[in-house]
């Protein structure tokens, strides 16, 4: 047989397409290995978008999804602005962040988390440790999909409450999360706490910023996955949350070097009752940006309290509550240390409550059915 001999302009156009196969087929392993499991093409997106959502609540609507198919996270953001465009449509809560629910590449962890940015969310941590729980103390099968199939946890009776400890992964941090989960069997409702990881033993600087055309002091604080900027609010108010959007997105330009792509403003004030008020906005700098007055924040918990705590130069152990939008309150708790200035065993607690799961729902590009 002759051998076959192709035109010398033909060649080019074929070489660019086996090269775009097979750099494809790279991308398809590299996020198989990621989800441990085989992924559905791009021609599945729409038409096989099942999820299980869950509504739970920190303090702040989150959701939580359970796919039905796995795929690559990078349409995550779709299934996000999906839910989003829904917010109060057809019996759909209306929902402030969320997230989805994968399989942990650590065999510790329980799931993982993937947030739809990729950011570190405490609160919606927490609730995932809560669920988790939950489906276990009351022998459930919340978390059947294939996406989500978790062994059950064990709990430690106390009195009339079970405790869990449930590891998870998450988005924003390569380590494990730890979460204690406090509940009673049959209840809805819990009380749950992560630790927070930060970015150095030292996460804090004390830095002057321009608010509105006048120089503040104001306290840096990183934490794995997201910065935040708290703000005395006595000095300087919060401006509301309008308002504060290009005072946030500024001022996120500015700090540019210390996030990526995460960035949150607190405004702190003490309230006649001992706790601190806080009004948090973040910023999502990415074009064009995006930005959240949240209900309840768990890392802006944690930056609040360190630097409430090295305002004060405690050295040793601390604890303040905390008044977030919601009005549901929320404790941080951590370690200080003098020589050299450190801070360790950041930790961030409060109450929890599951609202119901949404079974079966088809999720597109616009829209979300059932």
């Amino acid at each position: 047989m002759a051998p076959l001999c192709l035109p010398a302009k033909l060649l080019r156009p074929l070489f660019c397409c086996l090269l775009f196969i097979f750099s494809s087929l790279g991308s398809a392993m590299d996020d198989t290995a990621l989800h441990g499991a085989r992924l559905l093409s791009a021609s599945h997106y729409d038409s096989l978008c099942e999820v299980d959502l869950f509504d739970v609540f920190p303090g702040g609507p989150t959701y939580l999804l359970a796919l039905k198919h796995l795929y690559p996270r990078d349409q995550y953001l779709r299934f996000d602005a999906a839910i989003m465009l829904s917010n109060n449509r057809e019996s759909i809560p209306i929902f402030q962040q969320g997230g989805i629910l994968e399989p942990p590449s650590n065999p510790r962890a329980f799931l993982r988390l993937q947030m739809a940015h990729g950011e570190l969310c405490l609160n919606a941590i927490r609730c995932v440790g809560f669920l988790v729980a939950f489906n276990s103390l009351n022998g459930l099968d919340l978390l059947a999909p294939p996406s989500t199939q978790v062994h059950p946890a064990q709990g430690k009776k106390h009195g009339s409450s079970f405790w869990f400890q449930i590891p998870l992964e998450a988005s924003g941090h390569n380590g494990l999360f730890n979460v204690d989960v406090r509940l009673c069997k049959g209840s809805a409702h819990g009380f749950v706490g992560v630790s927070a990881p930060l970015e150095g033993n030292d996460p804090i600087e004390r830095v002057t910023i321009d608010l509105q055309g006048r120089p503040a002091q104001a306290s840096l604080v990183r934490l794995a996955g997201i910065t935040h900027l708290v703000v005395d609010g006595e000095a300087n108010p919060f401006p509301g949350a309008e308002a504060a959007k290009p005072i946030v997105l500024k001022l996120a330009q500015t700090f540019a070097s210390t996030h990526r792509g995460v960035f949150g403003v607190i405004w702190t004030k003490k309230l006649p009752n001992g706790s601190t008020r806080m009004d948090p906005v973040v910023c999502l700098t990415a074009c064009p940006p995006e930005f959240f007055y949240e209900q309840s924040c768990g890392s802006g918990a944690a930056a609040v309290g360190i630097a409430l705590a090295h305002a004060a130069s405690i050295v040793g152990p601390y604890r303040f509550p905390l008044n977030p939008p919601s009005g549901m309150p929320i404790v941080t708790k951590g370690v200080r240390l003098k020589r050299p200035v450190r801070f360790k065993n950041i930790w961030v607690e409060g109450p929890v409550a599951f609202r119901g799961v949404h079974r079966n729902l088809k999720l597109g590009a616009q829209n979300l059915q059932r």
